[in-house]
């Protein structure tokens, strides 16, 4: 087996090939560059044996953006070639695979993905539209499908729009995706997210996971989607694994990154989070759900004044008062400020009926001054309003206080989390 890295070395960050070698353990790196004149495209390309820093082979390719895929295979099978791999007759028709003939399509669909990855309002509203202009490009694109359907999903989490309210367009496009490609990795992945947080359908989620990974298994998003059923599942030390494939395959994916420091917060490790949500941040300096990773592992570890700032800092890039008051709320009711805790949640209810999607959080301010009943009444109201931040309701340490209570356990049972 073997781990290949295809990545530009200054996008990296690094400077020579062993340093990349050493920090994701790829045995094989590509190299290369891309120049684009008019329509006219030169590509040189290198492939390294990274832990001997061997060249194996390096050759140009010169043609337009109408080759681009022929160009793609070429270079693929060159890599095979290099490798002396021999492909069965599948799996060289999955190399050879296009998911579209549009060329046009095909770098809106990469433009999509790259306002996806940056995981904000604004930019996953930008990757909608690129993903929509694939689909006009191509209506039987499927990948752009599943691009789109994962844009729908990811808004339900970084965006002020409640998951609800974009389920049927995200259900459309996974939908379409299947019925173009019902082989296609992504797509399944797709679904499989659907079902766990829309749904809380733990069997089905897992078996489009297995489906989705099988089929895509060098896709980071189908490893790091899959750690979070783990992990939900309590299978920490599995989901563990799982994500830091994802990072392995994708080092540079902010989400997947601080994502992984969550799994270290879930697994009590609050020293291992708050490095990892700085990694974070030191590869996109305002991607600010690192900020609130900080936040909860700062308070956990009793370091109040530490998450106060760190949520201040969530809270200027977040643009949504009443989530990072809520925490707020909850931070102070952590460090024994509880007249100002109370102060912030005296006017929660009338908020939340005006809009707004946390009443866990509430749940949890309440829990850590002590009113238990109170605590359970609104872990109610987020469970009728299917609040997907109940997904992580038994393994997450902020509600350790509450396992005690036969009520907790009742509502894992609801939520499908306990037989």
């Amino acid at each position: 087996t073997f781990q290949l890295s295809v990545q530009l070395l200054l996008d990296f960050g690094f400077i020579d090939v062993k340093t990349i070698s050493d920090e994701t353990g790829a045995s094989y790196i590509m190299e290369g560059s891309v120049r684009k004149q008019d329509n006219n495209l030169r590509i040189t390309a290198q492939f390294i044996e990274s832990k001997r820093d061997i060249h194996i082979w390096a050759e140009s390719f010169r043609g337009t953006m109408d080759d681009i895929f022929d160009i793609q295979e070429k270079v693929s099978l060159k890599i095979v070639e290099a490798l002396r791999l021999h492909l069965t007759g599948s799996d060289k028709n999955l190399l050879e695979k296009r998911y579209t003939d549009d060329t046009e399509a095909y770098q809106l669909y990469l433009q999509g993905r790259f306002f996806w990855a940056k995981r904000n309002a604004d930019s996953l509203s930008t990757a909608v539209r690129y993903f929509e202009n694939a689909i006009e490009k191509d209506n039987d694109y499927a990948l752009a499908w599943a691009g789109l359907a994962d844009t729908y999903s990811l808004m339900g989490e970084y965006t002020n729009t409640s998951r609800r309210e974009v389920l049927a367009k995200q259900t459309e496009a996974i939908n379409k995706a299947l019925q173009i490609d019902n082989r296609l990795g992504e797509a399944h992945i797709s679904l499989a997210i659907s079902l766990m947080l829309n749904e809380w359908d733990w069997k089905n989620s897992e078996k489009e996971c297995k489906i989705g990974i099988e089929l895509s298994p060098n896709y980071a998003t189908g490893h790091h989607w899959c750690a979070e059923w783990l992990l939900f599942m309590d299978s920490k030390e599995e989901a563990l694994k799982e994500i830091t494939i994802a990072v392995d395959i994708d080092p540079v994916s902010p989400g997947i990154l601080k994502d992984k420091g969550i799994h270290f917060y879930y697994n009590r490790k609050y020293d291992e989070a708050i490095e990892l949500a700085t990694k974070t941040l030191d590869l996109d300096p305002e991607f600010v759900p690192a900020f609130r990773l900080r936040s909860l592992a700062y308070q956990a570890k009793g370091m109040i004044d530490e998450a106060i700032a760190e949520n201040e800092r969530w809270g200027r890039g977040l643009n949504n008062k009443l989530k990072t008051d809520i925490a707020l709320a909850h931070i102070y009711a952590d460090g024994k400020r509880k007249e100002e805790a109370k102060a912030i949640v005296e006017n929660i209810d009338m908020t939340l009926k005006k809009g707004g999607n946390d009443y866990r959080g509430v749940a949890l301010v309440y829990a850590s001054l002590g009113d238990t009943d109170k605590a359970f009444e609104w872990l109610d109201k987020s469970y009728q309003m299917h609040e997907e931040s109940l997904c992580s309701l038994k393994i997450d340490p902020k509600f350790d206080i509450l396992h005690s209570d036969q009520r907790f356990k009742i509502m894992l049972k609801k939520i499908g989390l306990e037989k």
